[in-house]
């Protein structure tokens, strides 16, 4: 499927558990808080498809979705340095 065709972002709803989330519109959402060890989080997004741009050749189709976690230390302006977000600063 091609990718206009395809919106990914952050759950908007007040119910979804997204409020340390951040979509910095480069293609990633940033978590905005330290994790401790172990600790977990969740992230909500909505996947919507362009109506007008989905043709019939999409009628039955399979969209899968995959992911990748990438993860930096907190302190020292790691993220900053590695992935160029403010997300604590910049150094």
């Amino acid at each position: 499927m091609p990718v206009n065709v395809v919106k990914v972002s952050l759950c908007k709803d007040s119910r979804c558990p997204c409020s340390n989330w951040i979509d910095n519109k480069d293609g990633y959402f940033y978590y905005k808080q330290v994790l401790d060890c172990k600790a977990k989080t969740q992230l909500s997004i909505h996947i919507c498809l362009d109506g007008p741009k989905t043709v019939n050749a999409y009628q039955g189709k399979t969209y899968v979705l995959k992911g990748t976690l990438e993860a930096v230390q907190a302190s020292n302006h790691a993220p900053y340095h590695e992935w160029h977000v403010e997300l604590f600063g910049r150094p």
